[in-house]
């Protein structure tokens, strides 16, 4: 069951499992350390927000040269299509917040950049896919001793 799946995918390394599946239909979540090495065809970097990514700590430490070299690393591991978001506003122990943008954001050329919303840059599947998919994940969920 879904107890048996968390406990198993807790012990194994991100690129444990990348190297023993042959099914790359998937999702991977891994830190930006992790991925070290790997590619995906598709990447998603979350919380591009200052203070989240680079960090605070870097940034009261003047210390953002790792945490830059960690974006070029996370962005590195896209083979197709990188996708880079950030939240407006985020809550923090309790409190809701205005968030500003990582200014790691402004260093790629404008060029390259697709400014989105989630509304527009994710299409929802079709029904038909969506079925087929909610069945797989009964069935991967399901408790083998019911």
């Amino acid at each position: 069951g879904l107890g048996n799946f968390l406990e198993q995918s807790a012990l194994e390394d991100a690129s444990d499992k990348e190297e023993s599946s042959g099914d790359d239909r998937g999702v991977t979540l891994m830190t930006v350390h992790a991925s070290k090495g790997l590619e995906f065809p598709v990447v998603l970097v979350v919380g591009m927000e200052r203070g989240i990514f680079p960090h605070l700590r870097a940034i009261k430490e003047r210390s953002e040269a790792e945490e830059r070299r960690l974006f070029y690393v996370a962005m590195t591991r896209a083979q197709d299509h990188l996708v880079l978001s950030y939240a407006e506003k985020r809550r923090r122990l309790g409190v809701s917040a205005r968030q500003r943008p990582s200014g790691f954001l402004d260093d790629i050329p404008d060029d390259l950049v697709r400014y989105t919303t989630p509304r527009e840059a994710i299409a929802p599947a079709p029904p038909d896919v969506a079925a087929d998919y909610l069945a797989q994940m009964r069935a991967l969920f399901a408790d083998p001793q019911a």
